[in-house]
Parts: structure tokens; sequence; C-alpha cells
């Protein structure tokens, strides 16, 4: 539903109902095959990205806005005030195709740009760390912020019975002793 929401963003209003759904269609496979088959392999599986936003966002924008290019008709650009727009592809106008892809590797150029400019200040001005370190992401939300995520009257986190959620766990443990009582706990409810 969210890839759907994002393919159409481009061109709402510009594309014809029936191009809708044929770009609806192929955002609903498309960032689908990504995600699920080709992000297992370079150089998708090294991007960490646990909500998936690369395919839904990156990869559904672009074919929307790529598909603008192909399907706005003139009466959908003159229904925005664009008198005179040659429309898409389908038009005969497919300069305004070369148009959004140029527009589109402008933009995620832009970020990439931009991002890593702000993860450099953060990282080496602002000495905060960008990555949590191995231990804490296997122990997850308690040890990074004093609480779990979901509450399910599971009992207090310790160093023992993390090794009974997850065997891999306990080399990591053993190999990082100060972590057992100073970021391992469960907070006293009693004190807040």
């Amino acid at each position: 539903m969210i890839t759907g929401l994002v393919v159409i963003t481009p061109g709402a209003g510009f594309v014809p109902g029936w191009a809708a759904i044929v770009i609806g269609l192929v955002a609903g496979g498309v960032p689908w095959v990504t995600l699920n088959l080709l992000g297992r392999f370079p150089p998708l599986c090294y991007v960490d990205d646990t909500l998936g936003g690369v395919h839904t966002h990156l990869l559904a924008g672009v074919i929307g806005g790529v598909f603008t290019g192909v399907f706005a008709t003139r009466d959908g650009l003159e229904s925005f005030g664009q008198t005179g727009a040659a429309g898409g592809g389908i038009e005969g106008n497919w300069r305004q195709l070369w148009i959004q892809v140029v527009g589109a590797l402008f933009i995620i150029a832009w970020n990439a740009v931009w991002t890593a400019l702000i993860l450099i200040f953060i990282r080496a001005v602002c000495r905060v760390p960008l990555r949590m370190a191995d231990t804490m992401l296997l122990v997850g939300d308690e040890a990074a912020h004093g609480e779990s995520a979901y509450h399910m009257d599971l009992p207090p986190l310790t160093t023992q019975n993390v090794y009974q959620v997850d065997h891999y766990t306990k080399s990591m443990m053993t190999s990082t002793a100060s972590v057992g009582q100073s970021s391992l706990h469960q907070p006293d409810v009693n004190s807040v």
C-alpha cells in the first residue's frame, strides 16, 4: 500500500486513471522483488534498512517519476494550470521522460551528498556514534533505552536470560563482560 501511495505521488492528476493502474501494478511488484529477492545480493544486502525505505520510497518514487514522464497527458497538465504543456511520452513528448530521469538522478545525488555530510558532522563534531555495538544490537531496545518495545510480561532482562533467548549471544556477552551490569538492566519503576 505504501509503495502505491509513493509511486502515484509524482503523477497524481497528470496521468489518466488507466495509467495510474499500470503504474500501481508495477509499483506493487518491483519493490517486492528488490526487497525479497534482490535484497540478498550486493549492493542491496549491505544496506541496513529494517523498514525497507530504499524499496518502498526510493525505488517506488523513481518509478513514479519516470512513469509520469511516459504517461502524463496534456489535459492532466492543463488541469493544474500548465497551459500549452506537451504532456509525456504517450503524447509524443519523449523529452519529458528524459527530464524525469535527470530529475530523479539529481535528487538521488543531492540526498546522498547531504545525508553523508550530516552523518559525518554527527559522528565527527557531535561525537555521536552512528551504530550501536553488536552486543547492544543483539539485546535490542531494552539495552539501548532501558525499556522493551513490546510489553509481554517477560522477566527482566539479565545477562543470564539473554543467553536463553539466543545462544549465539553467549559468546558476545562473555567477550564484553562490562556490558553485563551497566546496560542490561530493568529500570526500577519505583524510583521514577
